[in-house]
């Protein structure tokens, strides 16, 4: 059902929809009906191909008489690094640098945040120093700032921040942010407002990222009063900062201390600050609403969500059956994924598995099993994870031997054979085949164990000395050697 809140997201956007309907209308009207292959797609398709890969394929496009200059080169390369494809991206800024192309100080920059996510910290550490003195200016300064934050090096950080601001280098709000998120992955929220005092004193400017990071150390800290005089005094001095993230991030911490009235209403002031193009807003709506335990809203959500983009995402539909399973609408949950099943382009083996684990919970097991043979029969190339949830809920239940039958079915059924199993579920296995006197099996399961480079392992007390029984467990054999 949508109510009037959901009804005034749709009014938002009539005249939007028809707006993009036109403009997109005239663009393919207007436009060639045969596009280019870009040199971006050609890169992206590479995948994890071996190195210097990337530098072929970029020459091959200049020998077919194609351009590529710096300024696009770099593009390409952070768009590559926005997508996580950081060592594409770092290959293209050696080969600009193999052509002896100008590279500007942001592009060094660039190339030190990659060379760190690629072959680590002391690599960049290493670059920077090379750096000629002109080019250690502020974007390479807060670039090995990034890095060390990034990588928990508090020492090291705060000792280039203080030298930072001696060089005048740390008037931006982006250091400063860098520095919150350091206090924060070190769990040492309260150092995060002092930094916030700082940048009043030194007149830098936060962003709403400063105010999210700020808000999450008063949460962290259990502080209610302190959250809630922040947002008022942003409501007074700096509203435009009050955007959706803000009021999430409110929301959330409301839900954590039970303060679910609160929770709603800061979530109906995200709706209305909200970017309703923006399908993480939706997405982000339905998972906090289940949180509150309110069915109705984040079914309402859900539909807005379908109405303002009918190509719905697998990622979108994996938040609603999370939330489904979370509200215990099974009913609910099972009609959703088979709607999923009748629509998705691609078939998401995530989503199946949360399936699985959402009727195993309520021990509605034909129901998994059913799910499980139909993802085995639609994606070939699932991976051992949807039977790890058979194994794990067996093995839970005491029933060894159903356990040990899953891990048989997905060595025959499974093409990317990679399990690391607990010492725990490894001694349930050893136990059960030892109560069957099948040594020869047990034998055989722990040489397995041993090519997998399986630690503590400890079958003493477990196994008596060496088996002799003659079963045998080859397929338990080729799982581990495989794997």
């Amino acid at each position: 059902m949508v109510n009037n809140c959901g009804g005034s997201l749709l009014r938002q956007v009539g005249s939007a929809v028809r707006g993009r309907s036109t403009s997109a209308g005239a663009a393919a009207a207007g436009g060639s009906t045969v596009r280019e292959v870009t040199l971006y797609r050609r890169l992206s398709a590479l995948g994890a191909a071996p190195e210097g890969t990337v530098a072929k394929t970029i020459n091959q496009w200049l020998r077919e008489g194609r351009r590529l200059g710096g300024l696009h080169a770099v593009i390409l390369a952070r768009k590559l690094r926005k997508y996580g494809r950081f060592k594409h991206a770092l290959e293209i800024m050696e080969w600009m640098d193999a052509r002896g192309m100008k590279m500007w100080y942001r592009d060094y920059a660039l190339r030190l945040e990659l060379v760190s996510k690629v072959e680590g910290i002391a690599s960049a550490e290493k670059y920077f120093s090379r750096l000629s003195t002109s080019a250690k200016n502020s974007d390479t300064y807060q670039a090995l700032l990034s890095c060390y934050c990034t990588t928990k090096m508090k020492d090291e950080a705060i000792a280039l921040f203080e030298k930072m601001k001696q060089l005048n280098y740390a008037s931006s709000n982006f250091v400063y942010n860098n520095m919150m998120t350091l206090h924060m992955k070190l769990e040492q929220p309260e150092k995060v407002p002092a930094l916030l005092q700082q940048m009043t004193a030194e007149k830098v400017a936060p962003d709403m990222i400063t105010y999210s990071l700020v808000l999450n150390s008063y949460a962290s800290l259990g502080d209610v009063e302190a959250v809630e005089q922040l947002i008022e005094v942003l409501k007074g001095q700096d509203a435009d900062m009050l955007k959706w993230p803000l009021y999430g991030t409110l929301a959330s911490f409301y839900i954590s201390t039970g303060l679910v009235e609160k929770a709603e209403s800061a979530l109906k002031m995200l709706e209305k600050s909200m970017d309703v193009w923006n399908e993480e807003c939706y997405r982000y709506l339905i998972s906090l609403y289940s949180k509150t335990g309110n069915l109705v809203e984040a079914n309402r959500v859900w539909n807005d969500l379908k109405a303002f983009f009918p190509k719905t995402l697998n990622k979108s539909y994996f938040t609603i059956l999370s939330a489904l399973d979370r509200l215990d609408d099974i009913d609910a949950l099972k009609r959703c994924f088979e709607e999923w099943e009748s629509n998705c382009s691609t078939y998401d083996i995530r989503l199946a598995s949360l399936v699985v684990k959402a009727y195993l919970r309520r021990d509605m097991i034909r129901d998994a099993e059913y799910v499980l043979e139909d993802a085995i029969h639609k994606c070939p190339e699932s991976d051992f994870y949807i039977f790890q949830i058979f194994i794990d809920y067996f093995l839970e239940k005491q029933r060894t031997d159903l356990a040990l039958k899953f891990v048989e079915d997905a060595v025959l059924k499974v093409k990317n054979q990679v399990w690391k199993p607990s010492k725990s579920k490894v001694d349930s296995f050893l136990r059960y085949l030892q109560h069957r006197q099948n040594m020869h099996g047990a034998d055989v399961f722990l040489d397995g164990l041993k090519k997998l480079d399986f630690q503590d392992l400890d079958a003493n007390g477990v196994l008596p000395p060496k088996p002799a029984a003659a079963y045998s467990m080859p397929s338990l054999h080729q799982l581990f050697k495989q794997g």
